[in-house]
């Protein structure tokens, strides 16, 4: 009985050290093979890299297809494992193949949250350039009303892109700047680029100085003020063309910095117009645009000019 069961001890130890050295035969059956460099295909077509691959007994395998500013489009820009290692054959070697230059497109930040503006941009793989602030009215604080570069602007590299937000409180201060004997005209564009608003300008008779020169203004030169600080101005014009009934005029506004495209309308009271008229209906334009409207007039006048809000003049010229 004894004999027996050594028999069976022995028969069952027998197969099982049959099963591990079959086991470890074929793991090191499987793992024959030549050992080969692996050769360099970095810079090489993606079709002509998987032939060298196969050619020297190994499987390429394109892992991913990205922007590579690396290499033109549908060329290798890297491989695993790397040109010279040694493998065996039959094993794979992984390829990335360029897309080419990378494409960074400026998303649409205009009616956006300032807040919200970095992530935005972070998703489009781009930064944040410099947060002009200015007065406006016309949109809530903190929204953005203009962007530069424009959306969907295409470029090579990771740019900047500069937002302009409205905002109404805790504006910087700006010096405002000597206006008096200057021309309407160059003062208007002046104050325009200082987020300064010319609200109001009175024509006085006066032959002393040229037609239009500015003759005194509300606030004093050097001054700091808020940005959108409205200012007042008085205008020359020709005693004999402030006393005739019929009057020419010509009304020039800079449209302000605020959103891309903005209202602008130019109305007219004087002794004709029963409840006004408007001479320049409402037409859009960007930031600024210089317009100009030739406007015929009789007796006293008042001319209204609306920018964004066409309720609330953003402008008033009085004869």
């Amino acid at each position: 009985m004894l004999v027996l069961l050594f028999v069976i001890v022995l028969v069952v130890i027998i197969f099982f050290v049959y099963k591990i050295f079959a086991m470890i035969s074929a793991d090191l059956m499987s793992q024959r093979g030549e050992v080969v460099t692996v050769p360099d295909v970095v810079g090489v077509a993606e079709p002509d890299a998987e032939k060298t691959m196969r050619d020297a007994g190994l499987i390429p395998n394109v892992v991913k297809r990205v922007g590579s500013d690396e290499q033109p489009a549908g060329m290798v820009f890297q491989q695993n494992p790397q040109a010279g290692a040694r493998t065996k054959q039959g094993h794979k070697v992984s390829l990335w193949v360029s897309l080419g230059p990378s494409i960074y497109i400026v998303p649409n930040l205009v009616g956006e949250h300032v807040d919200q503006v970095p992530e935005q941009l972070a998703e489009a793989r781009l930064k944040l350039g410099n947060i002009i602030k200015i007065y406006s009215t016309a949109v809530d604080p903190g929204k953005v009303v203009n962007q530069e570069p424009k959306a969907g602007r295409e470029y090579t590299s990771a740019i900047s892109v500069s937002v302009v937000v409205a905002d109404r409180h805790n504006l910087p201060k700006v010096r405002m700047p000597e206006l008096v004997g200057q021309r309407l005209g160059t003062v208007e564009d002046q104050l325009v680029r200082d987020n300064l608003h010319l609200a109001k300008v009175i024509y006085v008779a006066d032959d002393s100085v040229g037609l239009g020169t500015v003759l005194n203004q509300n606030v004093p030169s050097g001054q700091a003020v808020d940005l959108g600080t409205k200012v007042e101005l008085s205008v020359a014009l020709p005693e004999a063309l402030m006393e005739a009934r019929a009057k020419t005029l010509t009304a020039r506004i800079t449209v302000p910095q605020g959103p891309e495209k903005q209202l602008v309308k130019i109305k007219v009271y004087d002794d004709l117009s029963v409840g006004g008229q408007v001479v320049y209906p409402e037409q859009q334009h960007s930031p600024g645009d210089i317009i100009t409207q030739q406007l015929e007039l009789e007796g006293k006048a008042t001319v209204f000019i609306f920018v964004g809000d066409m309720a609330a003049p953003f402008r008033k010229e009085k004869l």
